[in-house]
């Protein structure tokens, strides 16, 4: 009878524990924080789709932030669009939306540069600094290093809160792999690219508030094939793509040259 009232209990432990599990997944934990808590931030660091943003957003109080960044402008125009709704042009032209819901904040960056970037992002709404803690200092987010003003000394009496989360989902995307334009997969013909920050900035709206300086460097897969020399080709794909037949490969483009497509690319190795 012990063992059996044992067992009972070790159960009831595990039901409990699987129910809070379930809760905490399905953002009941958000929904029970203090209702004078100050906004909470996150960052999804590889916005993509927006998928992860969308979860986040879905399951934050009115007045959070979630920072989406990317540095392919087709991700960011794709996200956005998706998102409009949580963005600060929507809730700024629809009244009835501000302070109704979280606000979503698109970030044209590489992930390596967040923590220089996200400390200069302003609210679109109210023109603050988000990260920035209440000291009542606007910040003009289209001010830029022409201005003429020195902010130096400002900028070191000025303290920055974290952030409460940050997601990273590394690695190339589906939509990169299928549109041939981009020239990121070998079995599509398309153009000897493969820039990351090489998409399509036409459908994004000014609701971007920050672009990396020097984000769009020139240099391309085409490049890189055409002007790089043996030596310098085998090292890049021996370090970043560990392939053992690096020289191998290295030595057939060198002597394909010029390669302008994905297809030259296949063909010469």
């Amino acid at each position: 009878m012990k063992e059996n009232a044992s067992a009972t209990k070790g159960q009831q432990k595990q039901q409990q524990r699987e129910q809070k599990q379930e809760q905490e997944h399905n953002g009941e934990n958000v929904s029970e924080l203090p209702t004078d808590r100050p906004p909470m931030l996150f960052v999804d660091g590889t916005l993509g789709g927006g998928g992860h943003s969308a979860a986040l957003l879905d399951r934050l109080r009115p007045g959070d932030v979630v920072f989406g960044c990317d540095v392919d402008p087709s991700a960011l125009s794709a996200a956005t669009e998706r998102l409009h709704r949580y963005t600060g042009a929507a809730q700024t032209s629809e009244s009835s939306l501000v302070g109704t819901l979280p606000l979503f904040v698109p970030v044209q960056s590489n992930f390596r540069d967040l923590a220089d970037v996200l400390p200069n992002i302003a609210n679109p709404i109210t023109g603050k600094r988000i990260m920035q803690l209440p000291l009542d200092v606007d910040v003009d987010a289209n001010a830029n290093s022409d201005a003429g003003t020195d902010t130096s000394d400002a900028q070191e009496e000025i303290s920055f809160v974290g952030v409460d989360g940050m997601l990273l989902d590394l690695g190339i995307s589906s939509h990169q792999i299928d549109t041939a334009d981009r020239g990121f997969a070998f079995m599509k013909a398309g153009p000897l690219d493969m820039r990351m920050w090489g998409g399509d900035w036409s459908d994004i709206a000014e609701s971007v508030t920050q672009i990396t300086a020097g984000a769009t460097p020139s240099i391309s897969a085409a490049d890189i094939c055409n002007e790089f020399d043996v030596a310098e080709l085998t090292r890049i794909l021996r370090v970043y793509g560990d392939e053992p037949r690096a020289r191998k490969i290295a030595t057939a483009i060198v002597e394909a040259r010029p390669l302008a497509t994905t297809s030259d690319l296949v063909e010469a190795v």
